[in-house]
């Protein structure tokens, strides 16, 4: 089995969710080159992941789906995780801040879309935590990369109790 189609499994999720990614940190980095980038290749100048499944007759897709590659962690490393009832949570006698879930589901996500060649401009933001510097950084250096897409979808969430809705 290739390392790809094991994106799929409960496991690799919750392998996902046990790194502790404040940004610029060691444990951003591993899990960056782990998970993200067999599928995205390396970051552009900013720490974006860009990754483009055009629509299947060939042609440009006019959607994206984002999410970004950075938690609110107070502390880099790894975490120590429960599940129980198909509930993940954080061990009891954890230290952390956050379970990081918001994102790194959205890029679970998204690493399975991809796999399924589901069509779409598909974009891992470095920064977001920090105030959207990743998102920022690709607007101001490549204006005119979202002029064909009609929707985004961002797989994220503000505070602890929030959803995105609309943008």
């Amino acid at each position: 089995m290739s390392y790809q189609n094991e994106i799929h499994t409960t496991y690799t999720l919750l392998e996902m969710l046990k790194y502790k990614r404040p940004e610029g940190s060691r444990s951003q980095v591993v899990f960056n080159m782990k998970f993200i980038e067999p599928y995205f290749g390396e970051p552009d100048i900013h720490g974006n992941y860009i990754k483009v499944v055009n629509k299947y007759d060939g042609s440009s897709p006019n959607i994206c789906f984002a999410a970004h590659h950075d938690t609110v962690h107070d502390e880099p490393g790894m975490q120590e995780l429960t599940v129980k009832n198909e509930i993940v949570t954080l061990a009891r006698d954890e230290t952390s801040n956050c379970l990081g879930a918001d994102c790194t589901t959205g890029i679970w996500l998204i690493l399975n879309m991809i796999e399924a060649c589901i069509p779409g401009v598909y974009a891992i933001h470095a920064s977001e935590e920090s105030g959207c510097q990743g998102s920022k950084a690709l607007v101001r250096s490549k204006p005119d990369w979202l002029q064909h897409i009609e929707s985004v979808i961002s797989f994220d969430r503000y505070g602890e109790k929030s959803i995105i809705t609309h943008q």
